[in-house]
């Protein structure tokens, strides 16, 4: 999950300027978090300066999951905005995840 509004009541809480009503069409990844199987790999991740998504967001996927498969990783000077920083931290944790994939083979 890459600058994820994981929990879509407080991402609507921390943007009052939002246009109201605001068409909510998407589903709320914390209301699934917890029935997530327990082999479901996921990693909320986002950066350290994202202003839109911000960290508590994932922060609170991650422990209604409350599953060990289910991490959160912090992009120090990611942003929402594309400083590249954000891209950068998902391929270097893709990479990883598959290096790791491969090592269990």
């Amino acid at each position: 999950l890459l600058g994820c509004p994981c929990d879509l009541n407080r991402w609507y809480a921390d943007h009052p300027d939002w246009p109201q009503p605001a068409p909510r069409r998407s589903v709320d990844p914390l209301s699934v978090a917890g029935a997530l199987p327990a082999t479901t790999r996921v990693i909320a991740l986002t950066g350290s300066d994202d202003t839109n998504t911000r960290p508590h967001l994932a922060h609170a996927f991650v422990a209604a999951a409350d599953s060990p498969a289910v991490t959160y990783a912090e992009v120090p000077g990611g942003d929402h905005d594309g400083n590249r920083a954000l891209m950068r931290g998902l391929l270097e944790t893709l990479y990883s995840e598959l290096d790791q994939l491969e090592d269990r083979q």
